[in-house]
Parts: C-alpha cells; sequence; structure tokens
C-alpha cells in the first residue's frame, strides 16, 4: 500500500498532507491570536483571496479532502486488499466495517446527519468524524492493533462528543454568535477526526508488521491529545466569556487564555506532522520471530 511502503511516493504524501494541515492552521492561528498583523488589509484582492482560502483549507469542505483521502488509503483500499488475499477474513473485515459505520452514523444527532445531507460544514465533519471512529474501532477490533491505537479511539470519541455538545451550545438562544464557542466546537471535531486517523495508522502497521519506539509513539499520542485537550478547553473558556473571535483588544483578563489556547494548537500542529514523518518515513519491518510473537 501506498502509505507504508518505503520511496517518493511516501515522501510526497508525507510533504502534501503536512504542508495541508500546517500550513492553513498555522496562518489562522496567528489571525487570530494577533488579528492587526495579518488580516489583509482593504483594496488587497489577492491578501484576501488567499486569506480565504486559507480558512477554507483549515476549517472549510476543502479540508475535509484530506480526511476523505484518509479513509480511502487506510479504510477502502486496506479492506479490499484483504478481500483479495483472504476473502473468509476480508469478508468479515468488511460486515464488521459496515456495522460500526452504520451505528456510528445512527448516533450521530438527526439535526447533524440533515446539517451533512444539506453540504453545511459542521454537519460533514460530523459524518467525517463518525466514519473515521467506526472504521478504526473496525480494525482494532479485527487486526489486534496495538493498545495506542485504542488510546487515540478513545480520545477520538471523547472529542466527537464534546464537538456535538459545543455545536448546540454555540447555536443555542442564549450564547451570542460569532464568538469562540464556534472555534472550539470545530476544533473538537477535527481533533476526533485527527485522532482517528492516527488510530487507523497504528493499526495498520500493526497488521503490516511495522514498528518504531513504542516510547515514542506513546510520547507523540500524549502530545497529541494534551495539546488537543489543552486549545479546545482554553478556547471553551474564552467562548462562554463571550470573546468574539475577531477580538484584538487588551483583556488581561482573558490574555492567559488565549495564549494557553494558541500554544495548545501550535503544539498539536508540531506533534501532528511529527507523528506523520513517524509513520510514512520511521515505521521499519519488525524481525519475524517478532511479528509471530
Amino acid at each position: 500500500m501506498l502509505f507504508l511502503r518505503p520511496g517518493p511516493a511516501k515522501t510526497a504524501v508525507v510533504l502534501l498532507v503536512g504542508i495541508g494541515l500546517a500550513v492553513p492552521a498555522t496562518w489562522i492561528q496567528l489571525q487570530l491570536l494577533i488579528p492587526e498583523l495579518l488580516r489583509p488589509s482593504g483594496g488587497v484582492e489577492a491578501a484576501i483571496f488567499i486569506w480565504q482560502y486559507l480558512r477554507d483549507l483549515h476549517a472549510g469542505p476543502a479540508f475535509l479532502a484530506i480526511p476523505g483521502l484518509v479513509f480511502l488509503g487506510l479504510v477502502i483500499l486496506p479492506a479490499i486488499k484483504l478481500v483479495r488475499e483472504d476473502g473468509g477474513r476480508g469478508s468479515g473485515v468488511l460486515v464488521i466495517l459496515a456495522g460500526a459505520g452504520l451505528l456510528a452514523l445512527l448516533a450521530l444527532p438527526e439535526a447533524f446527519l440533515a446539517a451533512a445531507l444539506a453540504g453545511e460544514i459542521h454537519g460533514l465533519i460530523a459524518l467525517t468524524s463518525a466514519l473515521l471512529f467506526a472504521s478504526g474501532l473496525a480494525f482494532f477490533v479485527t487486526g489486534s492493533s496495538r493498545l495506542l491505537a485504542l488510546a487515540y479511539l478513545s480520545w477520538a470519541l471523547i472529542a466527537a462528543v464534546s464537538f456535538i455538545d459545543l455545536t448546540f451550545l454555540a447555536r443555542s438562544e442564549e450564547t451570542q454568535p460569532g464568538t469562540w464557542l464556534d472555534v472550539a466546537a470545530t476544533h473538537a471535531g477535527g481533533a476526533s477526526i485527527l485522532l482517528s486517523t492516527f488510530a487507523l495508522l497504528e493499526a495498520r502497521a500493526h497488521q503490516r508488521g511495522l514498528r518504531q519506539s513504542g516510547i515514542i509513539g506513546a510520547l507523540l499520542a500524549f502530545i497529541i491529545c494534551v495539546s488537543a485537550s489543552a486549545m479546545v478547553i482554553f478556547q471553551y473558556r474564552l467562548g462562554v466569556a463571550d470573546v468574539p473571535r475577531s477580538f484584538a483588544g487588551d483583556r488581561p483578563d482573558i490574555a492567559v487564555d488565549m495564549y494557553i489556547a494558541g500554544a495548545g494548537a501550535f503544539t498539536l500542529v508540531g506533534a501532528t506532522l511529527a507523528g506523520l514523518l513517524r509513520h510514512f518515513l520511521l515505521m521499519r519491518p519488525r524481525p519475524p520471530e517478532a511479528h509471530q510473537a
């Protein structure tokens, strides 16, 4: 499979996904922290276009192209390959994948399913999060994956539930529109997608007999989970304080929350890039005796 073989194609995928994640996320986070520095001035149409394009890559429908590729490369293609190599086991995996996906969709609130069918971004994020989580869980059950995959899936479930709760809260009549609650909700959904992706990577690497330092893997998982939690929690604190997303004033009472949320976001970007490099470039085949054990 492309995602688990050495070679220039794999390196190109890492660079593409890394740039697609890191550049928009870094740009938007800086713009949220320092609006007056990075917001394009009036009349500069090219700058405004780039700014809006990067926002769409980070939190718009275009962002979902990345988890779409993940679903294709880490769920669909491996399942098809397994069916071709071992029809009985492959058929069982497909049944469990279909069942887990159906249960995940049934667990989604009706409002999110309707929003997804209408093409609204929060509905599409919820749908993507549910399908990737279900796929990761199905591969964990059928592939005797590492416990690290289960850790990622546990945090992905927490993030998905947080996304649903925060979205309802941000859209309630009691909440002012356009606050950091919207940012916290979107980032919780994105974190769930990201964590399920790493669970799929761990599961597939284990099935393919690839390994790398378990200590490094556990440390990266810890950093990713903690930084994502810090980002969402402190953005939630900004939201309940009714701080608008475009806030650029001087309020010492929220400065700490804003910069901790920013630090969590930048740490998450760095840890994500490190995790991708680990899976795509540093994984090596396990010795035959270790794989059999």
